[in-house]
């Protein structure tokens, strides 16, 4: 079975640059190439001399007629100009020497005679091995006389290589080439220079599995949080690759000094279920300790998602930040995402206000079908049967008091709701009191009270699930337990009405 292919790019990939150093160079020349240079590709007549439309000595030519200096040699500007790649150094190479063993290595790259020529006699220092000893293939922009990222170049690469686009795997330290690569069909990686794309690879010189990721509290699991999670489903199916989402144990105010935190809409075990049926393949819990809430962007972003959980490309939430330096913006985090091996996308938002704020504001206010609207599920809380008053079966109507699993939940406001109710496995429609029992007169604790219709069983230390559709009314004190017992009447057939039993 043949190999895998991986298609590196050279300069900045593989080979160490130096652009500061080449600016000096031909400073002391008397030249400024500084508009010539770029971060990922050249300009005016250097671009000419990659693409193989001049030789070096019409490069040269260019370079005095542009500099006003006709007394600079040949030799002189060509020095200047091979002042800008360093060295291939010898630890990238002890790894693709374990990276080959399981792949066939090519390089593509946009590069021109003189760097190219550099190659073995200056670049390379490792006993007596060539590049040829870890390349089988070079696809050289001098000699193709195409150029990144133009799309053509890309097909010429399948054309040449006789394999199917999606069997090539693309490192570049340009986002620009590895999307146009895409485009081609090929998988492609953001690699970052200085040799950080290392990370990618185990110890035995084998591609760690890489993943599309997503990071957030995401509290509630609402529909704007969903709308992100399909755009994460989206990207990773788009490079064959699995999706993550990160979340975090506590709400950060929990750990950050002074600052109160907000009750929870969901409890973390809850959470992470929403988040996989909302088409996440994985989700991670991190916890968000006062070492973390420490952790500048970028080293989050190298630490935790690059090298712990191979993350390749991380998409940004509408408006979401992350780090201890919180007034970075997006272009921020493509820069530095740039230098640590990491694509960033920044989401689409959601239209309409939709917040996990807002979701909070809709039930304190009691509005549960506000609320269920902006998450797009029914509110929901879990808890354990424990003992209470045995008020309710005396008045026919037997309870459940409910302990919920996760003392930080946000109840609803004081009243009787309509609710499904899971026991067992099985689903039963439920009113709900949340009350203080102001009718009874017997302690000022709010309760959770579910009454399961049609259900006949012991529910003491039994795990339960509330789903909350809708508020009945508002907790009031009546006259005694007998007009007590016919509101409780009254609350059943509503709920009866509502039909919430689910198959």
């Amino acid at each position: 079975m043949d190999k895998p292919i991986l298609l590196f790019d050279f300069g900045g990939v593989l080979v160490d640059l130096d652009r500061e150093r080449c600016v000096r160079a031909f400073a002391d020349l008397g030249f400024d190439i500084t508009p010539y240079l770029g971060t990922f590709a050249q300009g005016g007549v250097f671009s000419d001399f990659e693409g193989g439309k001049i030789n070096a000595h019409e490069l040269c030519n260019a370079l005095r007629q542009q500099s006003g200096r006709s007394d600079l040699t040949d030799e002189q500007l060509i020095n200047a100009w091979k002042r800008y790649p360093v060295i291939v150094p010898a630890d990238r190479l002890a790894l693709l020497e374990k990276v080959k063993q399981h792949y066939r290595l090519c390089v593509l790259s946009n590069t021109n005679p003189v760097h190219w020529g550099m190659t073995d006699s200056e670049l390379i220092d490792y006993g007596k091995k060539k590049l040829k000893d870890f390349f089988t293939d070079t696809f050289l922009s001098f000699e193709m006389g195409l150029q990144k990222p133009d799309p053509r170049i890309f097909h010429e690469v399948v054309r040449r290589l006789g394999v199917e686009a999606k069997n090539i795997l693309f490192f570049d330290d340009s986002a620009a080439n590895c999307e146009a690569a895409r485009r081609c069909g090929m998988r492609a990686r953001l690699a970052p220079a200085q040799g950080a794309w290392k990370t990618f690879f185990d110890e035995d010189g084998r591609l760690r599995p890489s993943c599309v990721a997503t990071v957030g509290f995401f509290d509630g699991v609402h529909r704007g949080h969903c709308h992100l999670f399909r755009q994460v489903a989206q990207e990773a199916q788009r490079r064959d690759i699995s999706s993550l989402a990160i979340t975090l144990d506590r709400h950060p105010a929990e750990t950050l000094a002074n600052v109160n935190a907000p009750h929870l809409l969901t409890p973390l075990h809850q959470k992470v279920r929403l988040i996989q049926q909302a088409g996440i393949d994985k989700v991670d819990v991190l916890s968000f300790n006062k070492e973390t809430a420490l952790l500048t962007a970028r080293e989050f972003m190298r630490h935790e998602l690059v090298e712990r959980r191979a993350v390749e490309c991380l998409v940004v939430g509408y408006d979401n930040h992350f780090g201890s330096d919180t007034q970075l913006t997006i272009d921020d985090y493509r820069a530095i995402g740039n230098k640590v091996g990491l694509e960033i996308i920044e989401a689409d938002e959601l239209k309409g206000n939709v917040s996990s704020s807002v979701v909070r504001e809709a039930i304190c206010e009691g509005n549960i079908e506000e609320a269920s609207s902006l998450l797009g599920h029914a509110y929901t809380l879990c808890g354990t049967v424990v003992e209470g008053h045995h008020v309710g079966a005396r008045l026919g109507f037997p309870t459940a008091n409910i302990a919920p699993t996760d003392k930080r939940q946000l109840i609803p406001p004081r009243g009787a709701y309509a609710a499904r109710c899971q026991a067992g496995g099985q689903w039963y429609a439920a009113m709900v009191g949340i009350t203080a029992r102001p009718t009874l007169h017997n302690g000022k604790d709010v309760t959770i009270e579910a009454h399961l219709l049609d259900f006949n069983g012991d529910l003491y230390g039994k795990e339960l699930t509330l789903e909350f559709l809708c508020k009945l009314r508002d907790e009031v004190p009546f006259k005694d337990t007998n007009v007590l017992r016919l509101q409780l009447q009254e609350d059943a057939q509503a709920v009866r009405q509502l039909k919430l039993n689910k198959p």
